[in-house]
């Protein structure tokens, strides 16, 4: 119930203030380039994301799938799953299949075993090249993801706080992605037009692939 007054207080807030912007790590500011959002994608699928280099199209959403088992008024177990897929063009071109998953248990008010996460897989179209992206968390804003490209290993993290505020949201208003302890690029979910960041130093090549990643954050809104 807290979680839920958060979560609508954090969408209110987000209504009545258009400029908000996440909490930005100082970092940004430095090493990084910057890339707005400039096509970004409704409730309805079809629709295109954009930013840089860097386009998806065909953004396709399923139906949530739930089930649930309740005995009486004492106990109740939840769990539900929902897929999208994309393709996404930069230098090369690429389709990616998510699945996010939710579960819960409740005993009488009290909630436990809770689980948010999502598992994606992404194909380059030219040469079968795949690699894959998992995140979970008992909540999204408490998420945490790992993905691999070739030998080397990325983290990623959520962002709970908006720019010049010190409470913590109940959804994320942003992702960070660390190479080992090295912050390498980041995304603001709640301005209009992001932005998404890029470390300087990274090659096109990983560049494109973690932009992919991205778009799977971007991305992540239940559809029902």
């Amino acid at each position: 119930m807290f979680n839920q007054l958060i979560t609508i207080i954090f969408l209110i807030t987000l209504t009545a203030c258009s400029s908000a912007k996440m909490a930005v790590d100082p970092e940004l500011n430095t090493e990084f380039k910057k890339h707005e959002i400039t096509e970004k994608p409704g409730v309805f699928s079809g629709d295109r994301l954009k930013f840089g280099a860097y386009l998806v199209s065909d953004i396709d959403h399923d139906w949530t799938r739930g089930k649930g088992m309740s005995i009486g008024e004492t106990f109740k177990s939840e769990s539900s799953k929902q897929g999208y897929r994309y393709k996404f063009e930069g230098k090369d071109k690429w389709s990616a299949d998510c699945l996010r998953k939710g579960k819960s248990k409740q005993v009488l008010v009290v909630k436990f075993g809770m689980e948010e996460g999502m598992d994606c897989t992404y194909k380059q179209n030219s040469n079968n090249l795949t690699f894959k992206m998992s995140i979970k968390g008992a909540h999204w804003v408490d998420a945490k993801g790992d993905f691999k490209i070739g030998k080397e290993s990325y983290k990623i993290t959520t962002v709970s706080k908006l720019e010049n505020s010190s409470f913590k949201t109940g959804t994320p208003t942003g992702y960070h992605i660390y190479a080992e302890e090295k912050l390498i690029a980041a995304v603001d979910l709640v301005s209009k037009n992001g932005p998404v960041w890029f470390n300087r130093n990274l090659s096109s090549k990983n560049q494109e692939k973690i932009s992919i990643v991205i778009a799977s954050l971007i991305l992540n809104k239940k559809q029902n």
